[in-house]
């Protein structure tokens, strides 16, 4: 399949660019030929707008989109890189990761309004493709979540800076434990910055071209004139639709948050998972002895939620995962992408579980993995500390621009 068929671009006469990631077949996961189409993208956007007349259309906003009504983009598509890793060749990996998180920064620095349709499953790359932008529209069939624990990596494309901006220990949760936000919760949490029926998707692509006629027609129809357009405007064109979707439905995340933060609160991972453990014996010997309070089934399932979504997760990334959320937690975009890129050539290069992980779960299609440890009790912190050693390989340049927008 062609890159130009994989990522669909179609620019309006007015200067709003759509598009489209098209391989609906694999829930638009991006491959490396995916990516590098963006970042050209992102490059034409960043440029000064046109001075002159022969010059194409000014790009005035962009909204970004997923083929299909099942995902907007479930990830990176790394079956290939993992493959790749085990048979000794750690170059498509660090290749396709480099672009990526320069994908990622080059989102953060637009001077024009990005609009992500996070229409459906939005998970791990899908993140880094909407969640540095301005704009992230939820609908009723978002699901977001960041698995990458579950296949033996980390939480990466700038995880460790937007999750972190998260109320209370929300994103540590999401982090650690693959756990999904579904619908309004994703508007609730933060990720998204509205929430909008799906039903009237079409109606925000309608209005936002509408304000670019209207911007066209404001510059005489002058193409070299042509603005970008403001945010505010683009805000209210999506806070009316979202109006007009009606009352959001109740989510859960309201209930949830205070046991996040209380348990995610703890100083370590070993903390975290036997104050859960702790908490689930308590409501189990409630619910047995009669008194158990209003809520207390709701609690005792998240837990058994929560605790199944860490046993998921290699015990060598869930520390890893820990210790990045904790080293970055005051840092900026640049800084926390320069860290991804310093420990995904690591476990590129076979010293974490990514292998195994990919392989189990992508691959034979569910076997249960081997990790090199077996519980979070069991990983050195000699180890632990190997990953955040200073890598000398150089960090590409893509990914230490100064700034960030989040």
């Amino acid at each position: 399949m062609a890159v130009s068929d994989k990522v669909l671009i179609s620019t309006s006469q007015h200067g709003v660019v759509s598009v489209l990631l098209n391989r609906p077949q694999a829930l638009n996961s991006l491959d490396t030929d995916m990516v590098s189409r963006l970042r050209e993208l992102l490059e034409d956007w960043a440029l000064p707008e046109p001075c002159h007349p022969s010059s194409p259309p000014a790009a005035v906003c962009a909204i970004i989109k997923g083929a299909g009504n099942k995902a907007f983009c479930a990830g990176g598509d790394i079956k290939l890189i993992a493959q790749a890793c085990g048979s000794g060749d750690t170059k498509p990996g660090n290749h396709f990761f480099a672009i990526e998180y320069d994908v990622n920064h080059k989102i953060s620095q637009l001077r024009i309004p990005y609009v992500a349709l996070i229409d459906g499953i939005v998970m791990g790359g899908g993140a880094g493709v909407s969640m540095h932008g301005h704009f992230r529209v939820a609908t009723e069939r978002t699901v977001f979540a960041m698995p990458e624990c579950a296949i033996g990596i980390f939480p990466d494309i700038g995880s460790s800076f937007f999750l972190q901006q998260l109320p209370g220990r929300l994103g540590l949760w999401l982090g650690l434990t693959g756990a999904r936000l579904k619908g309004v919760d994703v508007r609730d949490s933060g990720l998204a910055t509205h929430f909008i029926p799906s039903h009237l998707l079409e109606r925000v692509e309608e209005g936002i071209m509408a304000l670019s006629e209207q911007n066209s027609t404001a510059t005489n129809n002058s193409r070299q004139a042509l603005r970008s357009l403001d945010l505010s405007e683009v805000d209210a064109v999506l806070r009316r639709l979202q109006s007009e979707g009606g009352a959001m439905p109740a989510g859960k995340l309201k209930q949830q948050l205070p046991w996040i933060n209380h348990h995610f609160g703890l100083s370590s991972i070993n903390s975290i998972i036997e104050s859960l453990k702790k908490r689930h014996t308590q409501l189990t010997q409630q619910q047995q002895g009669g008194n158990a309070l209003a809520g207390t089934a709701d609690e005792a399932a998240w837990i058994e939620e929560t605790l199944q979504g860490l046993e998921r997760g290699s015990p060598l990334s869930l520390c890893v995962t820990f210790e990045l959320f904790k080293r970055m937690q005051h840092s900026t975009l640049q800084e926390c992408l320069q860290q991804d890129f310093k420990l995904i050539r690591k476990f590129v290069g076979g010293k974490g579980d990514f292998v195994e992980g990919v392989t189990a779960l992508l691959i034979d299609r569910g076997r249960k993995a081997v990790w090199k440890y077996n519980s979070v009790y069991e990983v050195p912190p000699h180890v632990l500390d190997s990953f955040f050693e200073d890598d000398v390989a150089a960090i590409p340049s893509q990914v230490s621009h100064q700034g960030s927008r989040l």
